[in-house]
């Protein structure tokens, strides 16, 4: 199999990815609120939603807009050049290893400012981008391994 060319490579990781994680940031943001609070109906999630603003549902968007630049754009050239040396199997966890390191902690972080935001339960610390490695992070390396 051969490598995508240098300009599919800069074209997904400048435009591609940073995009499409961005556009879900919303979603994942809801996801924190209703996993706090099952018993939330829908009527009552927008309510909530439209009288905190469009802030809310965008609420640390920006670490992991940023990480996906990187993580769209070493993931594949980091699997190929594993994989030379490592075999398929090798490529795949090293490239692994790789994407769970760039977006650990700006997923992390996005997670708690929306939960922190969202005024259920108590507010948490804030995970620092500076540290790729903090609890569950073995569990979100895993996620991306089967993945």
């Amino acid at each position: 199999m051969e490598p995508p060319s240098v300009l599919a490579t800069v074209c997904a990781s400048s435009l591609g990815g940073p995009v499409a994680i961005g556009v879900l940031t919303p979603f994942r943001n809801t996801l924190t609120i209703t996993a706090q609070e099952p018993s939330i109906g829908g009527q009552a999630l927008r309510a909530r939603l439209r009288q905190q603003g469009l802030g809310q549902l965008y609420r640390g968007w920006l670490g992991p807009t940023a990480a996906a630049s990187v993580q769209f754009s070493c993931v594949g050239p980091v699997y190929f050049a594993a994989a030379q040396h490592l075999g398929s199997a090798g490529g795949v966890t090293f490239a692994a290893a790789v994407e769970a390191l760039v977006v650990y902690a700006a997923e992390t972080r996005n997670v708690q400012l929306a939960h922190n935001a969202s005024g259920t339960g108590g507010k948490v610390s804030v995970h620092s981008y500076s540290r790729p490695i903090g609890p569950g992070f073995t569990l979100f390396f895993s996620r991306i391994l089967i993945a």
